[in-house]
Order: structure tokens, then C-alpha cells, then sequence
């Protein structure tokens, strides 16, 4: 099945012109004389006005709901391109999102919202097996879509409503949309890991978007390079759900972080068009930079569902990755494999703190704290900078780093020859230090307060490492044992200090 320029819109879900924008789209079909199914029309509309109430509602969980409409709206787009083979699949649809528009519309009354959500999963789970009969033939080569639709399915199949009581004065705040199996993409095992890369090694992981996205002209595609790039690592995209055109701003040509509509109909960036009208000295020259179109008002108003389905789609594929990354680390069949993997979770940790709890409660730590006696020094520095950014934010996380590494491991690793490997071990030293219940644990292991005491005088010969080892030294004062230590090993002053403020 082949994808046209427009079978992915460009232009998200605004509340008011989102049908406008589809019309928009047909309009240049039409000009392109590829063949639209009247069906198909109908159904896109039917879904703009489904996805416009369920922004009306201003309810997060219909905004979950609808991002599910919007993610089909593709598939129908793409379906309307086919063969005459999808007319089933495209009438079974159109029956149940008819029903699903009526429901979404029932939840404005409040006295019916919790009968109308109820049929709602029901509706959902319908429209997932309309997703699942879609042969495999109809999709032709382009098995990075399949398993886009696939995993749609899937996920709609198992979407689970738990709906609370409901008020008569209100709608419903706390409903939860849980589906009822693991809510990433796919369930990532060791074995199905390496079964699927045995010979192949490993890329670097955080460049999986390079393997596949939506390009410019609706096409699955490599993002950089040809199609034999991708030799390295060309399994991992079975993990991914591929980039829709939708998710990406005309302006700055990436995923959009806060979608705006535009009276044109056109979604950007809100960065992005803020400072496109301010290239504009009068108000009056204002144009819509895709469109050509003048724009009256410059209000420009957050695509709620877009938004939502951006967020969802990035939570999916960040637990795909923390999965591919684990079986990686579980297997470690070669260095460049750990590498990566560890490499990869940083990334992922580095954009946003919820990531960093998901692999904390994952029971990843004890299978990352052993990579730090691994044999490759690379290895050991990226397992320390991992562990580093695990341990940041709060004493809980610092708590479960200490209680998954060996101590004095850490503390063996001040005195490593490899400059990087050193100043990260006193980085990670010393974000522990930050807990007071863990300098106990530090100024207990054997040698270590001697090594920091020999470093803090030691600034001439490494400045950086002086600087952090007196931060460590002064974080371990805090404990009474810690400061007879220090005395111990030649460290006076913390004992006077105490002596005359008469703590002893």
C-alpha cells in the first residue's frame, strides 16, 4: 500500500477548523487525482467532530480517548488509498465511530457520561478489532506501518475504563483510562531481543529515529542515509512506533513540544509561529507561513488532542526503549552493545525526571551497578554517569543507587588513572554524600577517607578533583563517627570544630 503526500495530515486537531483542514487536504487530493473513498471522507469528518467535542468537554480522559480517533484518522487515510479490499474495514469503522460521535456527545449531559463512557470502551475495543483484521497484504512493504496499526490495535483491544462515581452537578475528573496489559508499545524480553539482533551488533540506540519516520512525503523511510545504513541495528524499529507527519511543526520541521492551531487551520510550534509573527512590523501583514493566508488574529489556540497523542506516543516508545535497553544490558554480548545501551538510557533519563523513576522501578539498578567491574573503561564511566543522573533529585533515588553498587568499588575508582573515570566517581561520591544517611555508609568503607584527604590537598596535580573531594569530605562531617575518622587519618579540624561548638 502505498502513502500519497497527504495520507498523514500536517495539520493536527484544532477545536474549530479541524474539518476545514481535512476538507483542505481533500481538495489537494483531489488536484493530485488520487482516488478518495467517499467513505473515508465521511468517517474524517465524523472523527474532526468527535475529537472537537471531546475538546469542549475540557476532561482529560475524553482527551485520552480522542487521541485515540485522531491516531485512527491516519490509519483512514491511509486506508482510502487502498485497494477496494478496505471497503469492509472502512464500513465496519464507519458504524462504530458513528456510535462513538453519538457517546462522546452524551458526555455533555451529565447525567449520562457514565453510561456513555462505558459503551465508549466497548466502541474502542470494537474499532481495535476493525484495526486487527486489516490483512497483511494491504499493507505491502511497508511493515513499519503494519506494526504502527498493529500496535494501535492492540492497544485498543485491551483499553480498559474504570469510571468513578459521578456528581450530577459535574463531569467526571478522575475516570482512569488503564489498559488492562503493559502500556508501553511491546513486551521486550532478552530473548526476543537478541533473537532479533544476533548477528547484526548494535547501533547506538538513541539514533532509532534515524531508522524510521513519516518523511516529507507521507513514505516509511530512513531519516539519514540509504537503506543499507540500517544494517547495523534494523530490528529495533519492531520496537518503535514510527513519527507521524502530524507530530511535526512546518516551521522548525521537528516534534512539536506545544501544538498551536492558527486561524488558518494550519498546527505549529507555539515557539516557532510566536516568532514568526514578530517578523511582522504591522499587525495587518500578518500571513500564515504555510498557507499564504492572511491572518486576523494572532491568538492561536493549544491543540489539545495533538498534544495528547504526542505525549503518549513519546511515553510508548520511551518504555520500548528502556526495554531494548535492558535486554541489552541483560545479554551484554559485546562492549559496544553495553555501550550503547547505558548511553541510551542517560539520553532517555535526560528528558524527563518520570523516566528516571520508571527505571528505578524496574529493578534496573542491580544489572547497571555491576557494569561498573566491567573490563572496558568506557563502560565503566557511561555506567557511572548513568547511576549519577539515577541518583539525582531526591534521597530515595540516591537511597536505591547505594543500596545496587558496591561501595568500596566506587571508592576504588578515586584512584583510577583515567581522568574521566575518577571525576565521575567523585560526582557520583558526592551526590551520595548529599544523603545523610548514606555518609555513614561512605566513611565506613575501608581507605576511602584517607583517598579523599589525600585529594583535597592534592589541587595543584588535578583542581577539579581537590574541589570535589573537600565538598565530600565536609558532607561527611555530618556523621559523629565519620569526624573520628577524619581525626584518625590527619583531618583535624572537622574534630576541633565539633570540640569547641561542644557537640562532644
Amino acid at each position: 500500500m502505498k502513502i500519497d503526500e497527504q495520507s498523514l495530515t500536517r495539520n493536527g486537531i484544532p477545536k474549530s477548523s479541524y474539518s476545514a483542514t481535512l476538507t483542505s487536504s481533500f481538495l489537494q487530493l483531489e488536484e493530485d487525482m488520487v482516488p478518495i473513498s467517499s467513505v473515508a471522507v465521511s468517517l474524517l469528518e465524523t472523527i474532526s467532530e468527535i475529537i472537537a467535542s471531546v475538546e469542549e468537554a475540557e476532561n482529560q480522559n475524553l482527551v485520552k480517548i480522542g487521541s485515540y480517533f485522531y491516531r485512527v484518522s491516519a490509519v483512514v487515510m491511509e486506508l482510502q488509498n487502498s485497494s477496494t479490499n478496505a471497503a469492509n474495514i472502512l464500513q465496519s469503522l464507519s458504524k462504530t465511530i458513528d456510535l462513538a460521535k453519538e457517546l462522546v456527545s452524551r458526555c455533555q449531559k451529565h447525567a449520562e457520561v457514565r453510561s456513555a463512557i462505558e459503551q465508549l470502551e466497548g466502541v474502542i475495543k470494537h474499532i481495535g478489532e476493525d484495526l486487527g483484521s486489516i490483512p497483511s497484504s494491504m499493507y505491502g512493504n511497508q511493515e513499519s506501518l503494519e506494526i504502527a496499526v498493529t500496535s494501535l490495535s492492540k492497544e485498543m483491544k485491551s483499553v480498559h475504563i474504570k469510571v468513578t462515581q459521578i456528581s450530577q452537578t459535574q463531569l467526571p475528573e478522575k475516570n482512569e483510562l488503564e489498559p488492562q496489559t503493559e502500556t508501553d508499545l511491546y513486551s521486550i524480553s532478552s530473548e526476543d531481543y537478541m533473537e532479533s539482533v544476533q548477528s547484526s551488533g548494535i547501533a547506538r540506540l538513541n539514533q532509532v529515529e534515524q531508522f524510521g519516520s513519516i518523511n516529507r512525503k507521507g513514505k516509511w523511510s530512513q531519516r539519514h542515509g540509504s537503506s543499507g545504513s540500517s544494517t547495523n541495528f534494523p530490528q529495533v524499529t519492531q520496537y518503535m512506533e514510527p513519527e507521524y507527519e502530524t507530530f511535526f511543526c512546518p516551521l522548525t520541521k521537528s516534534i512539536m513540544d506545544d501544538p498551536v492551531t492558527t486561524e488558518s487551520g494550519v498546527t505549529y510550534e507555539r515557539k516557532a509561529i510566536t516568532e514568526w509573527y514578530e517578523k511582522f512590523e504591522s499587525p495587518s501583514d500578518v500571513v500564515c507561513p504555510q498557507t499564504g493566508q492572511k491572518l486576523v488574529k494572532r491568538a492561536s489556540s493549544t491543540n489539545m488532542a495533538l498534544k495528547a497523542t504526542i505525549e503518549e506516543w513519546k511515553e510508548r516508545n520511551e518504555m520500548a526503549r528502556i526495554k531494548v535497553d535492558r535486554a541489552a544490558l541483560s545479554r551484554a554480548s559485546s562492549e559496544s552493545m553495553v555501550f550503547e545501551a547505558l548511553k541510551d538510557l542517560q539520553i532517555i533519563c535526560h528528558k524527563k525526571h518520570n523516566n528516571k523513576l520508571l527505571i528505578r522501578s524496574m529493578d534496573m539498578l542491580p544489572l547497571i551497578g555491576k557494569f561498573l567491574e566491567y573490563k572496558d573503561r568506557n563502560v565503566r564511566c557511561a555506567t557511572l554517569e548513568l547511576l549519577l543522573l539515577l541518583a539525582e533529585d531526591d534521597d530515595e533515588g540516591k537511597e536505591m543507587v547505594a543500596m545496587s553498587v558496591n561501595m568500596p568499588i566506587i571508592i576504588r575508582m578515586l584512584s583510577n588513572n583515567h581522568q574521566p573515570v575518577k571525576h565521575t566517581s567523585l560526582l557520583l561520591l558526592l551526590e551520595l554524600s548529599r544523603s545523610q544517611s548514606l555518609c555513614e555508609k561512605i566513611g565506613s568503607v575501608t581507605g576511602g577517607i584517607l583517598i579523599l584527604i589525600a585529594m583535597k590537598y592534592r589541587e595543584t596535580s588535578d583542581a577539579f578533583a581537590s574541589d570535589k573531594a573537600d565538598e565530600i569530605l565536609r558532607n561527611l562531617e555530618g556523621s559523629p563517627d565519620n569526624i573520628k575518622r577524619l581525626a584518625d587519618n590527619g583531618l583535624m579540624e572537622p574534630l576541633l570544630n565539633h570540640l569547641i561548638e561542644g557537640d562532644f
